[in-house]
């Protein structure tokens, strides 16, 4: 595995609610040769150990609501002064720790600073895989070193953000219960001109290779079951044929 030549800018978020095991999972999936920190927000109850390396930050409310518990991470990223922040949720883990450099070099080539993410979060369930398992790519682009998937859909499950979409963007709007407030933001960057519109939204070359669900169908969701996840009834996830 090559190394992250931008270790020392390279800073991993996660957030996590009532999932310790998920989460575990997650820290451990993490090389620490490929990053130089690493910070959890605890969006529920407390969990009974934590890893002595990664720092906690936790939540008032249980359950938080997830724009909420990003901000209190990203605030945290950003006060922290590195270049590459990067966002994880506890149902996802590493399987390819070059996904870092990966993630970073692709954006430093096709200047998408403020959106890509992780594609293929939820498989069948998510809308962006194919009843065999086939990733249901809207596009595929190509820049000068590095390709870019382009998806009908997003989760913000794992993505990548440098530092000064927040210097001029902000965090995200806390209005949105428990969902689609990534989507608001994507918008946002799309707006100044720094990302794609909506149903467009791009990640790295075959994602998979690197990052692993570790609920693909979102059946230990948490979020999904309560109610203020349900109030945005009026968000769905849409098919190509809807295009």
């Amino acid at each position: 595995m090559e190394a992250n030549r931008f270790k020392d800018q390279t800073i991993v978020g996660i957030v996590t609610c009532n999932r310790e095991e998920f989460f575990h999972k997650a820290v451990e999936s993490i090389d620490r040769n490929q990053v130089k920190k690493i910070f959890a927000v605890i969006a529920g109850d407390d969990y009974k150990s934590y890893p002595e390396d990664v720092e906690i930050i936790k939540c008032r409310r249980n359950p938080t609501v997830v724009g909420i518990a990003k901000n209190l991470l990203w605030k945290r990223m950003y006060d922290s002064g590195e270049e590459f922040l990067f966002t994880m949720e506890d149902d996802v883990k590493i399987i390819n720790n070059e996904v870092f450099s990966k993630y970073i070099e692709t954006a430093m080539d096709s200047g998408i600073w403020g959106q890509l993410s992780y594609g293929m979060h939820g498989t069948i369930a998510g809308g962006n895989v194919t009843s065999d398992g086939t990733p249901l790519k809207r596009a595929t682009l190509n820049y000068t070193k590095h390709e870019v998937d382009i998806y009908y859909n997003s989760f913000a499950a794992f993505g990548m953000i440098h530092r000064n979409i927040i210097k001029h963007l902000g965090y995200h709007d806390e209005r949105y219960l428990n969902a689609v407030e990534h989507l608001d933001y994507y918008q946002r960057v799309h707006k100044k001109s720094l990302g794609f519109p909506f149903y467009a939204f791009p990640d790295i070359k075959d994602s998979f290779l690197y990052i692993e669900d570790q609920d693909a169908n979102h059946s230990s969701s948490v979020i999904r079951k309560e109610k203020e996840f349900l109030k945005n009834g009026d968000f769905q996830f849409i098919k190509p044929s809807d295009i």
